[in-house]
């Protein structure tokens, strides 16, 4: 049983795209809705806004080596298409798709091997097998072989046993997508139709079909240019079309775009004018919603490449040395605090300024 679950690819569990015939590329397409892009804008802005460093792992002479080693590789590009704010985008988006896996290229230099090359694979290349594993396809291998230790970094949005692909935001953004763009394309039709006021001919009887066609021609050339010429025996009437509050295609649509943006920053006040949103109270909960996803993507972002700075401890130092840490540091919120406790402090007893 265990060398079965080795070898079978675990189908991807996302019933919904596999309902609607689709794969992943179609979170591509989702991805240029203009709406769903300001949404994503930021979680870019919010992800690489923030400066990050690393620790050692210890205080010991070896933790630091490694720590100097581990600081080194910010010196060139991950890749030589890719600047590390592109390859912190690429693991950060995780959450958006699902999954993310990288691959690395190991190359000594100076004694010590280091990730010369990352880079994202496409999702069609790899699957997991029964028991959460990586499977890397190739021609030769199609069905998937399990991938070899510290040649790959694995990033996963809410995995878990019965579902090691993860959980993909853009999945959930699939239908209201889809009916948005029902939506808009009926929307348009509708203002093609009745934005404008429809002109209407009116002849006398024994107007013939020859008069009747010079008519027609009159009223598309008013309809095109604003202006014609018609006989003085015949009269044009302006019929517009009257309509009060918002149209059910434009209902939809803006309900289609507050759904992606539950879906994607958990909250539709920035994005949408909604009942209430203009409560204090409100703002705030939306602020801090949108604050700790943001983190929680930081973190994916994190462990990623503390998994990276693990691999290249122990393939140049031992599994027994401490490996560093990288992490994220909000340095406004730093200073924030430290002048609380500053001013704190001072309400109790003199602060000197050597102290600080």
């Amino acid at each position: 049983d265990q060398l079965v679950s080795m070898m079978h690819e675990l189908p991807d569990t996302d019933e919904l795209l596999r309902k609607a015939g689709v794969d992943q590329e179609v979170y591509r397409e989702i991805l240029q809705d203009s709406h769903v892009m300001g949404d994503v804008r930021q979680i870019y802005s919010s992800l690489l806004g923030f400066k990050y460093e690393v620790q050692p792992g210890d205080d010991s002479k070896v933790a630091m080596l490694a720590q100097e080693l581990c600081q080194s590789i910010f010196k060139t590009r991950p890749h030589r298409t890719m600047r590390w704010k592109d390859l912190f985008w690429s693991v950060g988006k995780t959450p958006l798709t699902g999954r993310r896996v990288h691959a690395l290229n190991w190359q000594e230099i100076e004694g010590k091997l280091i990730p010369a090359q990352i880079r994202d694979i496409e999702a069609r290349k790899y699957g997991f097998n029964y028991d959460g594993e990586l499977l890397i396809k190739s021609m030769e291998i199609p069905e998937g072989e399990v991938a070899p230790d510290m040649r790959f970094l694995v990033t996963r949005h809410m995995s878990e046993a019965t579902n090691p692909y993860g959980l993909a935001i853009l999945s959930t953004c699939f239908w209201p997508w889809m009916f948005k763009n029902g939506g808009l394309k009926f929307f348009v039709r509708f203002v093609e139709r009745f934005g404008q006021p429809f002109p209407i001919g009116k002849y006398p009887e024994g107007t013939t079909d020859e008069q009747i066609d010079t008519l027609v021609e009159s009223l598309a050339k008013l309809v095109k240019d604003a202006v014609a010429a018609v006989p003085d025996n015949n009269s044009i009437e302006l019929l517009e079309s009257k309509t009060s509050g918002q149209l059910p295609q434009e209902r939809l649509i803006l309900l289609m775009n507050r759904e992606m943006s539950k879906a994607i920053t958990s909250q539709t006040a920035a994005s949408e004018l909604t009942e209430g949103s203009g409560s204090r109270a409100a703002s705030q909960t939306h602020k801090d919603r949108t604050d700790q996803n943001a983190k929680a993507d930081r973190e994916l972002v994190e462990d990623t490449m503390n998994q990276l700075f693990e691999f290249m401890t122990i393939v140049n130092f031992g599994e027994h040395v401490p490996s560093p840490l990288f992490t994220y540091v909000d340095k406004k919120q730093i200073n924030k605090e430290d002048v609380e406790v500053i001013k704190e402090a001072a309400s109790l007893v003199p602060v000197r300024k050597e102290d600080i």
